[in-house]
């Protein structure tokens, strides 16, 4: 079986395979609801525009408006009965994928006929969920935290190197790594199939004993 924490030999050097999941499930929840309400408001009032205001060319707008009223439906009767199911697959990202086109046709159509106010809307909600499926897909990476004698490189989201003069306590413990520092800052991560526990936790504990005379208080 091959190890997610391993070391090097010719320097001290650990590594820590991790799941970042900053992103909470109610949240992805709450935004694909927000879609699908949005999408179910904007296609009905598409629908209701009378049929006096409407052209010959302008009968697209019936189906687009009926269109995005049942993949509004849709994408509410998953986030609501099958939202656990899911929140736990790669179906998470392809649902907000087909979010994503459906409200970047509904911004680009709106803004060719200078209807700017849905167009606001879908644009609004089109950057929100863009920035959602950027955030959901790099949460579902595994990435690594880096231990060696230098201090604690954290995950490259973050960008953060611990010196070890910083560190208070580092534990590893029913999966979840923790590292306590001297300034109240508490960082825990999941980690994946975790071997070595001992040999990593002494390494560290040692570099904290070795260090510690080296800190300097803000205060």
């Amino acid at each position: 079986m091959a190890t997610d924490i391993s070391a090097g030999t010719e320097t001290n050097y650990f590594e820590l395979s991790i799941v970042q999941n900053k992103i909470k499930q109610n949240q992805m929840t709450a935004l694909h609801l927000m879609v699908g309400f949005l999408l179910l408001t904007m296609g009905f009032v598409a629908w209701l525009i009378p049929d006096t205001i409407k052209d010959d060319s302008f009968n697209i707008i019936d189906i687009a408006g009926l269109s995005c009223m049942a993949f509004g439906i849709v994408i509410l009767i998953i986030a609501i009965f099958f939202n656990k199911k899911i929140l736990r697959t790669r179906h998470n990202l392809t649902l907000r994928i087909l979010e994503i086109i459906a409200l970047l046709v509904i911004f680009a159509y709106c803004l060719i006929h200078a209807w700017y106010l849905p167009a606001a809307y879908s644009g609004a909600a089109l950057i929100g969920i863009a920035f959602a499926y950027i955030c959901e897909r790099n949460a579902t990476r595994n990435t690594r935290i880096i231990v060696s004698e230098k201090g604690i490189c954290l995950p490259k989201l973050t960008g953060k190197q611990i010196a070890w003069p910083e560190v208070e306590r580092f534990i590893i413990k029913h999966g979840i790594v923790t590292i306590d520092c001297r300034d109240n800052h508490l960082y825990q991560f999941n980690i994946i199939n975790i071997n070595n526990i001992k040999t990593i936790v002494s390494f560290a504990e040692n570099q904290i004993q070795a260090h510690k005379h080296l800190y300097r208080s803000d205060w």
